[in-house]
């Protein structure tokens, strides 16, 4: 039979204390973008949504218009 009195627990207590100093530390870490990368990015947001929305309203608009060709929905 194994012992298991020499195992040792690597584990931590959990202690909200140790979270949130954790926390800080990583906080610390973050390389947050800059202002210029930000709108950048957000401009790129934008002109995607746009296109999407372009192209999915005129899929809408053809299958629409197809449907109503072909079974006559007027």
């Amino acid at each position: 039979m194994p012992e298991k009195q020499n195992v040792q627990h690597s584990e931590k207590k959990f202690s909200l204390i140790n979270f949130f100093r954790e926390v800080k530390a990583e906080f610390k870490q973050i390389t947050w973008p800059s202002k210029q990368e930000t709108k950048k990015n957000l401009i790129a947001v934008i002109v995607f949504t746009v296109i999407f929305i372009l192209v999915i309203g005129g899929m809408d608009l053809i299958f629409k218009n197809l449907f109503e060709l072909v079974f006559g929905l007027k």
